[in-house]
């Protein structure tokens, strides 16, 4: 069986709202599936929920370095 990770990010949302959408995703699907966040701007309380919702996977963009 071949599949991928799917992932939703979390620049754009509040906490709660966030916390809906992946509810939501898991609803929705039964593949697992990453919450990425990008470090430009970091959102502290966005990553404290994503702990809190225990994804099975956390994904980062930590930009491209420009050497």
């Amino acid at each position: 069986m071949a599949g991928g990770l799917g992932a939703l990010g979390v620049s754009a949302l509040s906490p709660p709202e966030l916390e809906a959408q992946w509810r939501r995703m898991r609803e929705r699907t039964g593949p697992p599936f990453a919450i990425n966040h990008t470090i430009r701007p970091f959102d502290p309380d966005a990553f404290d929920a994503t702990v809190r919702f225990a994804p099975r996977a956390i994904s980062f963009h930590l930009g491209v370095s420009p050497s």
